[in-house]
């Protein structure tokens, strides 16, 4: 099982390497009952709540609303290591890879990945799954629209077991070995674990469609905000004055790699981006620092997550951002820049 699933997830991470959007089955042939993978590009906002999936039959056209069955929604990074992040892109041959997907979407490179467990039921033969999201979700610019692509599946028979009877299909566990010494212990595998959980993200507006080159140069950042928080069990100690939240950024090659110039294109000066942040009872300072003074203001992207059982205090929007300071690397202040905050899985 564990093979399986290792397969599909270095399958998809292969999809990634090979294009901004990858949509694809994995695997490409299944019965009735099975759990499959599709890979959905890269898209932000994503979850089981904003797709709507259908299974359409080459053979007889009938139509099966998947939707029901979407297990979890998670995106895929690669390695922060691993030549995805590190690699330069060779723009002649059309490979784009993470520098690319960072220009259009002023994010890191992933790859959107729905888990199914296919119902029963499914007519035999080849046929068809359509994606389409709803308003709230954003595919990285320049990508082909999920919309207009169908995802070619092939419906298998049943096998006939031993006992002559047909092998009826599974979903798949995902199985894990748990904490035993002779690895005698599995646990079927979590995938809802790996969503994003609530939270709220702070990220620059989208100020010109197809490409996020076109920022401000930053040396520095500083974001002061109010953030309440409750208690989500009432028998967990009261909130420390220094906890209860975490501000978690995400990371693109940029950052270490080369930076992007007015017009687009590459240099090699990185930005080396540093993020450090506290919290002093509601008040969470998180501050940016660039010493090449090649940070993107458009690229300051990052969450404020709430742990330790502890939760939002309201559903609306729980967060307020007090002050926004942005500063050259000679340190004057930049004026007329100011970030978006979004609700994330509330």
């Amino acid at each position: 099982m564990c093979v399986r699933v290792c397969f599909i997830f270095s399958s998809i991470v292969m999809l990634l390497l090979q294009g901004c959007v990858a949509l694809q089955a994995f695997p490409g042939a299944i019965r009735s009952g099975d759990t499959i993978t599709l890979a959905l590009g890269s898209l932000e906002g994503a979850n089981k709540n904003r797709l709507t999936v259908q299974f359409t039959s080459e053979v007889d056209s009938s139509v099966v609303d998947l939707t029901p069955f979407i297990r979890s929604v998670f995106n895929l990074h690669a390695d922060k290591s691993s030549n995805l992040n590190i690699q330069r892109t060779n723009y002649n041959t059309g490979n784009f890879r993470s520098d690319v997907v960072t220009l259009g979407s002023a994010h890191s490179a992933w790859i959107t990945v729905a888990a199914i467990d296919m119902p029963s039921g499914l007519t035999i033969g080849p046929g068809n799954i359509t994606v389409q999201f709803d308003a709230a979700v954003t595919p990285v610019n320049m990508s082909t629209p999920i919309a207009n692509i169908s995802i070619s599946l092939e419906i298998l028979p049943n096998e006939i077991g031993d006992d002559g009877l047909p092998i009826q299909g599974g979903a798949n566990p995902f199985e894990y070995v748990a904490n035993s010494s002779d690895g005698s212990i599995t646990n079927n595998g979590d995938l809802s674990l790996l969503e994003p959980v609530k939270q709220v993200l702070v990220r620059s507006p989208r100020r010109i469609p197809g490409n996020y080159a076109f920022g401000v140069n930053v040396g520095a950042a500083e974001f002061v905000f109010t953030v309440p928080l409750i208690r989500s069990n009432p028998n967990y100690p009261i909130i420390p004055s220094g906890g209860g939240v975490m501000v978690i950024r995400d990371i693109n090659r940029f950052d270490y790699i080369e930076s992007i110039t007015y017009d687009g294109l590459i240099e090699e000066t990185a930005a080396q981006t540093q993020m450090s942040w506290s919290k002093a009872d509601d008040r969470v300072v998180v501050n940016f620092i660039s010493p090449t003074g090649q940070l993107k203001d458009e690229l300051i992207r990052f969450s404020l997550v709430p742990v330790a059982k502890v939760d939002f205090a309201s559903t609306s929007m729980p967060v307020v951002l007090e002050s926004v300071r942005y500063f050259d690397v000679n340190g004057t202040e930049i004026s007329g820049v100011w970030p978006i905050l979004e609700q994330i899985n509330f």
